[in-house]
């Protein structure tokens, strides 16, 4: 084994450690200037154009956005309110006004937010993929939650 190898790991191990360990203790007013601007981030990314709107939610990145938890496989995490802070390829990370950091599975999961006027959903089984592979076609194996059927 490669002493470089074993050593880059570590720091890299640490690294993740202190970022997981800074958000655990970050407070919802912390946060709060990050969903501001995520407001005019996404108010540009749908503009005034209709058309395709699927494809671009899909590969927006919602770091920021403040969601409520409307459907999810656990009913202790349904109506959990919160603002992202991670995304990761099976969890969304948010933190909630009561200031708990809050990791929430995409699977099974459906998530809202209302902004300007607007109610959108998005579903956590069709976002367990990077951003840039979200719009692309998958075969996936999903059952639709019960509110669709």
């Amino acid at each position: 084994m490669d002493c470089k190898t074993t050593v880059s790991g570590l720091l890299l191990k640490t690294k993740h450690f202190w970022f997981w360990f800074e958000l655990r203790y970050c407070r919802y007013e912390q946060v709060e200037p990050l969903y501001k601007m995520w407001c005019d981030y996404f108010r540009g990314l749908i503009g005034d154009r209709e058309q395709v709107l699927d494809e671009r939610l899909l590969k927006a990145d919602y770091h920021g956005a403040l969601v409520l938890v409307a459907e999810a496989h656990s009913i202790s995490m349904i109506g959990i309110v919160g603002i992202i802070v991670l995304e990761t390829r099976q969890t969304f990370q948010l933190i909630t006004k009561q200031d708990k950091y809050v990791v929430i599975p995409k699977r099974g999961t459906a998530l809202q937010f209302v902004l300007y006027g607007r109610i959108f959903t998005l579903f956590g089984d069709a976002m367990r993929y990077k951003p840039s592979l979200r719009g692309k076609k998958h075969r996936l194996r999903v059952a639709l939650p019960f509110f669709i059927r």
